[in-house]
């Protein structure tokens, strides 16, 4: 089996990766906005509002996986791989996560979580590693 995840450029991560710790949007007259985070360069400006209200809902610790879901979703989009890392590690520390209302949502976010692990995993790897697995 690990020479069939070789060849289909699987990897498996060493261990678990510490996540980044979470941009918090600022709160303005107009709301919650990304201005001035590192997330006001990657992420487009039609989803900046909706990911900053998220992101604030998120750094609250609000209990409905929706909203990690959502969250992990735009930052995958714009390309933002350890943002949507620390999203998805912040539901799977939050204890409505073992809720069983949230099981199948917490089941979905686990397999986001790992697949965005692997992926942040696999970047940090040095390159002659990398050549060394694959």
């Amino acid at each position: 089996m690990a020479a069939l995840g070789r060849i289909f450029g699987r990897r498996r991560a060493a261990g678990p990766v510490e996540p980044a710790p979470l941009v918090v949007p600022r709160q303005t007259l107009d709301g919650w906005v990304l201005d001035g985070t590192p997330l006001a360069r990657s992420v487009p400006r039609a989803d900046q509002r909706e990911l900053a209200h998220l992101l604030h809902s998120v750094s609250g610790r609000v209990d409905t996986p929706w909203t990690y879901s959502r969250a992990a979703e735009i930052l995958l989009a714009a390309g933002d791989v350890a943002q949507a890392h620390a999203v998805t590690s912040a539901w799977l520390r939050h204890p409505a996560s073992r809720a069983a209302e949230h099981a199948a949502a917490t089941r979905s976010l686990t397999r986001t979580h790992e697949r965005v692990e692997t992926r942040l995993a696999s970047a940090e790897q040095p390159l002659d590693v990398q050549r060394a697995n694959g």
